[in-house]
């Protein structure tokens, strides 16, 4: 693991590198499926869906008419 990680030293090149890895299944699995730290991979995606999330809310014509069905559909 040392040699991938001296590769990818730079933020630049290990950012274009993991899409390529994770485009094996194998290793996408192993990455999705990791314990331990926190799981930065499963972290990342969070992160991701609540950044889109959030544009949704800002920037979609949609986004008051959504929270509306939301706030009468949940039961509490």
């Amino acid at each position: 693991m040392d040699p991938i990680r001296d590769l990818a030293h730079d933020e630049g090149v290990a950012a274009e590198a993991a899409p390529r890895l994770l485009h094996r299944p194998g290793v996408a699995f192993k990455a999705m499926t990791a314990t331990g730290r926190g799981s930065p991979v499963n972290h990342a995606q969070v992160e991701q869906g609540r950044h889109a999330r959030e544009e949704f809310e800002r920037t979609s014509e949609f986004a008051p008419v959504i929270r509306h069905f939301e706030r009468t559909a949940d039961p509490a």
